[in-house]
C-alpha cells in the first residue's frame, strides 16, 4: 500500500511538474508576441490545462498568405483565416504595440536560428526609432505605451493585415473573415449577457470594424449587427442586477469609451465613413428608419463625442447626407423627437444634422408655437366673445427716430399680455400695404441700425474683428437691454437673419455653457488674447518690471474708468509667475463676464422668452 501511496506521489509530482514546464513555455511564448506578462499568463494556464489550444500566430498567418498568393489558392488559408478571427486568444496575442513586437521578432530570429527554419517574409513596419518615426507617430506610440494593456493596441497592425486580405481580392478569403467575425460578435454578446469576463474585448472591437469587406452591401448585416452588440454594452448600466461585463476590472461601457478616445483620426475617419455609408445607403433603399440604423446611428454617436473630446475630426464629417437631403422627412422627425415618447429620431442626434438643417428644424419649431399661440388665441376669442385681443403680434410703428421708441414699448406690452409667440405682423403708419414678409424684413433691417448704432451706447463694434459685443456700462439699461433681446429672439423667431454678428461666445453664454478660458476671449478680443500668451512665458522678473497685480481698470461709462479687483483684495497681489495662469483666466473672466454680466443678463432674459426651445441646442460652436 505504502509502495502504491508513494508511487502515486511520484505520478502527481511528474504531473505537476510538466504542468509547470508547459505553463512556462507557454508563457515565453505568447510574451515573445508582445503580450503583456500578466495575460500571458492568463493565457498559458488555459493553454497549459488543456482548455484552449495556444492561438494561431500572426506570422503563421502571414506565412500560410504568401504560400496561397503564390499558388492562387485561398482555399487553404481560409479555414486558418476563420479560426484567427473567431478565436478570442488569437486576438488577444496579437497586435501588441510596436516595441512589443519587436521584441517578439527577436525572439522569432533567435528561435529560428537555432532549428534552422526561416520566417516567412512580413510587410515591414516603421522601427520607433527617432528618426524614422515621425513625430505625431512617435507621440502616439508614447500614449500608447501609457495605457493599461488591455488597450495597448496596434492600430496600424491590425489596418496592415486586413489590408493584406483585401489584397487577395478572394470571395473565400472575404467569406472566412465574415464567418469568423460573426463567431466573434457572439463571443463578445455571450460574455456580456452571462457576465463573464472578457479580458480582450478591446482587440476583438478593433479586428471586427477594421474588416474591409463591411463597406459592401452584402456585408451590412454583420456591419448592423456589430453595431447593436456594441451600442447594447456602451451604454449598459451596471447595477447589482445587471450583467457584470468586465474585463480587468472595468466595464464594457468603460472600456469601449476609452477605446475611442484611444484612437487616432485615420482610425477614427475609416469607421466613421463606414457607418456613414451604412446609413445612407440603407435609408435610401429602405425609405425608413431600421433597427440597424438606429444602432449605426448610436455607434456613431459613441464615435462623435470621442472625437469632439479629442477634437480629431470636424464637424462635418458626421454630417450624413441622406438625412440632410431636401426630401427627407424632417418634420415628422421632429414630431417623433418631440413627442418625448423615447422613439428614435435623428434630431435625438443632432450632430447628424448640418446647419441648414439644424435651422429647418429651429424654424419648424417656431411655426409649431406660432400656430399654437394663434390657435389659443382664437379659442379665447371663441369663449370670450369682442373683446378679444387680435391673434398676431401687430407691431403699428413710424418710421424715422419714433422707430425704436415704438417697437420697444409695444415689444413691452406684448411681454406683459403674453403675446410674443403669436405671429408677427408689421404696419408702418400712414403706409399702404400688407405684411407677407416683405415688410418685417424692412423692419428688423431699420431695427438693427438703431440699435447697434454706437451713439446709442449699448453696443461697442470692433473695427478689427467687425463684431458687437456688449458696452461696460455703470447706466441702469437693463429694461432696454431686455427689450433688444427680446427683439432679437423675435427676429429669429420669425426666421429673420439680421445684418450684425456676435462672437460665438455669445451662444454658449446664452446657452449656458462653461466658457474655455482664455481661448473664448480670442474672437472677441485677438490683440489680448495674444498679450496674455505672451505673459504666460514671462519669468518672474519680467513679470515684476510690468508691475502687474490682480485689478484692473474697466470702462463703465463714455469715457469713464474705475478699477476692479480680479479677487478679493486683488491690488495687493502682485502677478508672478506662480500665479499667472491665475490672473489670465481671471481677466478673461472680468472681459466675458464680470464686466457685462447686467447688460447680459437682461439681454438672456429678453432673448429667452422667444428663443427657449429645444432645438436652439443644436447649433454648436467651432473649437
Amino acid at each position: 500500500m505504502a509502495e502504491l501511496v508513494e508511487a502515486g506521489s511520484r505520478d502527481t509530482a511528474a504531473l505537476q511538474a510538466a504542468f509547470t514546464q508547459a505553463v512556462h513555455k507557454h508563457h515565453a511564448e505568447l510574451c515573445s508576441r508582445g503580450m503583456n506578462p500578466n495575460e500571458a499568463c492568463a493565457l498559458a494556464l488555459r493553454a497549459a490545462a488543456g482548455q484552449v489550444l495556444l492561438p494561431v500566430r500572426l506570422s503563421e498567418l502571414y506565412e500560410a498568405l504568401k504560400e496561397a498568393e503564390s499558388s492562387r489558392n485561398y482555399q487553404s488559408v481560409c479555414s486558418m483565416i476563420r479560426t484567427f478571427f473567431a478565436s478570442p486568444d488569437a486576438l488577444q496575442a496579437a497586435f501588441w504595440p510596436q516595441q512589443q513586437q519587436q521584441q517578439q521578432d527577436a525572439s522569432d530570429q533567435t528561435n529560428s536560428s537555432s532549428n534552422g527554419s526561416s520566417l516567412p517574409e512580413q510587410p515591414q513596419q516603421p522601427t520607433s526609432s527617432s528618426s524614422a518615426t515621425p513625430p505625431a507617430a512617435a507621440a502616439a506610440a508614447a500614449r500608447l505605451q501609457q495605457q493599461p494593456p488591455w488597450l495597448q493596441i496596434d492600430p496600424a497592425a491590425v489596418q496592415q493585415l486586413h489590408d493584406r486580405l483585401e489584397a487577395c481580392h478572394s470571395e473565400a478569403v472575404r467569406d472566412a473573415l465574415l464567418e469568423g467575425g460573426q463567431q466573434l460578435l457572439l463571443h463578445i454578446s455571450d460574455c456580456f449577457h452571462q457576465g463573464k469576463d472578457n479580458p480582450g474585448f478591446c482587440r476583438q472591437v478593433c479586428g471586427l470594424l477594421a474588416n474591409p469587406w463591411l463597406q459592401h452591401m452584402e456585408c451590412h448585416h454583420l456591419l448592423a449587427a456589430a453595431a447593436g452588440v456594441l451600442v447594447e454594452l456602451g451604454q449598459a448600466q451596471f447595477g447589482a442586477a445587471a450583467p457584470s461585463g468586465i474585463a480587468c476590472g472595468v466595464p464594457y461601457s468603460q472600456q469601449l469609451q476609452q477605446l475611442l478616445q484611444t484612437w487616432q483620426a485615420p482610425e477614427m475617419r475609416r469607421v466613421v465613413a463606414l457607418l456613414q455609408q451604412y446609413i445612407t445607403l440603407t435609408l435610401y433603399q429602405q425609405q425608413a428608419i431600421t433597427p440597424g440604423i438606429e444602432a449605426a446611428t448610436r455607434l456613431l454617436g459613441l464615435l462623435e463625442k470621442a472625437s469632439s473630446q479629442q477634437q480629431l475630426l470636424d464637424m462635418a464629417e458626421f454630417y450624413n447626407d441622406a438625412v440632410n437631403e431636401p426630401d427627407f422627412n424632417i418634420k415628422e422627425d421632429y414630431k417623433r423627437w418631440n413627442a418625448g415618447l423615447g422613439h428614435f429620431s435623428f434630431c435625438g442626434h443632432s450632430w447628424i444634422y448640418d446647419p441648414a438643417s439644424k435651422s429647418r428644424i429651429l424654424q419648424l419649431e417656431n411655426q409649431m408655437q406660432q400656430l399654437a399661440a394663434f390657435e389659443n388665441s382664437m379659442m379665447q376669442a371663441l369663449m370670450g366673445g369682442a373683446r378679444e385681443s387680435c391673434p398676431f403680434l401687430l407691431l403699428r410703428v413710424r418710421r424715422g427716430s419714433y422707430l425704436l421708441r415704438d417697437t420697444l414699448m409695444q415689444i413691452n406690452n406684448a411681454k406683459n399680455n403674453g403675446s410674443l409667440k403669436k405671429p408677427l405682423k408689421v404696419k408702418f403708419i400712414g403706409e399702404e400695404g400688407v405684411d407677407e414678409g416683405g415688410l418685417q424684413k424692412e423692419f428688423f433691417q431699420l431695427l438693427v441700425r438703431e440699435c447697434f448704432n454706437p451713439e446709442f451706447g449699448m453696443f461697442m463694434y470692433s473695427e478689427e474683428t467687425h463684431l458687437h459685443w456688449f458696452h461696460a456700462s455703470s447706466m441702469d439699461l437693463d429694461t432696454e437691454f431686455e427689450l433688444i433681446g427680446i427683439l432679437i429672439g423675435l427676429a429669429i423667431y420669425n426666421s429673420h437673419i439680421l445684418e450684425f454678428q456676435f462672437p460665438l461666445v455669445l451662444y454658449k453664454k446664452l446657452m449656458g455653457q462653461p466658457l474655455s478660458l482664455p481661448d473664448d476671449l480670442a474672437e472677441l478680443h485677438p490683440e489680448i488674447h495674444a498679450s496674455l500668451g505672451k505673459l504666460a512665458a514671462m519669468s518672474d522678473d519680467e513679470l515684476a518690471g510690468m508691475g502687474l497685480t490682480f485689478q484692473v481698470e474697466t470702462e463703465v461709462g463714455f469715457g469713464e474708468r474705475v478699477a476692479v479687483d480680479l479677487v478679493p483684495n486683488g491690488s495687493s497681489m502682485p502677478v508672478t509667475a506662480a500665479n499667472v495662469q491665475r490672473y489670465i483666466s481671471a481677466y478673461a473672466e472680468h472681459l466675458l463676464n464680470g464686466a457685462i454680466a447686467r447688460q447680459f443678463g437682461a439681454f438672456q432674459r429678453g432673448f429667452l422668452r422667444l428663443c427657449s426651445g429645444k432645438a436652439l441646442h443644436f447649433f454648436r460652436w467651432a473649437g
